[in-house]
């Protein structure tokens, strides 16, 4: 999202070197000189977030804005007992790992005070990456422990996550099967640097031009597979509740089948580029194993609906079982 008129200035690697002393950044412009970088001034920040139309998008727990007239980088707050409007003070310690991948890492944090009963708070600074969320995550990201949904959250139904299911899912459709071979490559590299990937939220999925990108991950031993980052792809879980909604005509919702059943095939084919197959040991959520049973997991492979052990039979001919 690009939002207006801020002026901000772009960090490099040596500036956040020179920042490793931990110097305080007061609001006094002149503290900059020995880095001439203002970026991260409390009144920079709070411009940032403060205006509601810098907000990107949101978890459960975290808050991410973007910083105008800046494209390397964005900033994830607490959802909730944050308050930027009392920060007078802000410290920048960088954290950047070096790893070359951009999967929306932290490269460092900004503490600031004015918290709730005058505490620090502490702001991430994180890689920016290009694209939307399908915005329909798995719905514990979007409810409390008792299932209620928070209540700034749309409902699992709303017309606008529907909407948003609707268009990526063609976009998705009309892509490249270039750009799954390389989100694939993209996966087995980080995943085998030791990062893992949610495999129940399609929001860290980043839907750009002909491009899907990553971010959220972390250090974990969890591995996703091939399936449940197919189910991310096609957000299969919400095909249900799409397909539920009266209003929608029955053609638009076997749109959304046909368009779903290509994004499998380009899938698939990416991973018979890549001599990849399925490993169904690693299948962890439910909705990844509806897709693979699914009507159009079977369309893709060109089939009678009917035949899934002909299906089955199909992928190892494809060299993928």
């Amino acid at each position: 999202m690009q939002i207006s008129p801020v002026s901000f200035s772009i960090i490099n690697r040596n500036k956040l070197n020179l920042k490793r002393n931990n110097i305080s950044f007061k609001a006094d412009l002149d503290s900059f000189e020995r880095t001439q970088d203002n970026l991260f001034s409390p009144e920079r920040i709070k411009e940032a977030l403060s205006n509601p139309a810098n907000e990107i998008g949101h978890g459960s727990k975290h808050r991410v804005f973007a910083i105008p007239n800046n494209e390397e980088y964005v900033l994830r707050v607490p959802k909730y007992n944050f308050n930027p409007n009392d920060i007078t003070q802000a410290t920048f310690q960088p954290d950047d790992d070096g790893y070359e991948i951009n999967i929306g890492q932290m490269i460092g944090t900004i503490e600031t005070d004015g918290g709730p009963y005058n505490s620090n708070q502490t702001i991430e600074v994180l890689k920016k990456q290009r694209g939307k969320s399908y915005g329909v995550p798995h719905i514990s990201a979007l409810s409390d422990e008792n299932g209620k949904i928070y209540a700034d959250e749309p409902a699992w139904e709303d017309k606008k996550r529907k909407a948003s299911y609707r268009d990526l899912i063609s976009k998705v459709s009309r892509m490249d099967i270039d750009t799954f071979v390389k989100l694939i490559e993209t996966i087995n590299k980080v995943q085998s640097d030791g990062y893992g990937f949610d495999p129940y939220n399609c929001n860290n999925l980043l839907v750009a031009d002909n491009e899907i990108n990553i971010i959220d991950l972390e250090k974990v031993p969890m591995k996703c597979s091939y399936i449940e980052l197919l189910n991310l792809l096609t957000n299969y879980e919400y095909n249900s509740t799409y397909r539920a909604d009266r209003e929608i005509s029955d053609n638009e919702k076997m749109e959304v089948s046909l368009e779903t059943a290509d994004i499998i095939e380009k899938f698939l084919k990416a991973m018979q580029r890549l001599g990849l197959k399925f490993d169904e040991e690693y299948v962890q959520n439910q909705a990844s194993q509806d897709l693979y049973r699914s009507f159009e997991f079977l369309l893709a492979l060109e089939l009678n609906p009917m035949l899934v052990r002909s299906g089955e039979q199909k992928l190892k001919e494809m060299n993928l079982k």
